[in-house]
């Protein structure tokens, strides 16, 4: 499960990335991205250091997953209007 988590949210987050190019703020999106990343992998040490089980960790990471999988299909817009 570690692993599809882990996958959804890097496509995710690539897609926020292709947004910046799409909106032309390449570098804000890429500081989100970042910033997103980074504040995913503080959770692990972080839920480690108060003995958090890993079943919340990984509810934790869905619910950003969920997050981000409605912002790409929120975001299909731009692709769409380039389409048209």
């Amino acid at each position: 499960i570690e692993r599809v988590l882990a996958v959804t949210f890097h496509v995710t987050v690539t897609i926020v990335v292709w947004n910046g190019f799409q909106r032309n703020k390449k570098v804000l999106y890429l500081l989100l991205a970042v910033f997103l990343h980074g504040l995913l992998d503080a959770t692990i040490p972080i839920f480690s250091f108060y003995n958090i089980s890993l079943p919340i960790l990984y509810c934790v990471i869905l619910a950003v997953d969920l997050l981000l999988v409605l912002y790409a299909f929120h975001s299909r817009k731009y692709y769409l209007r380039e389409e048209t």
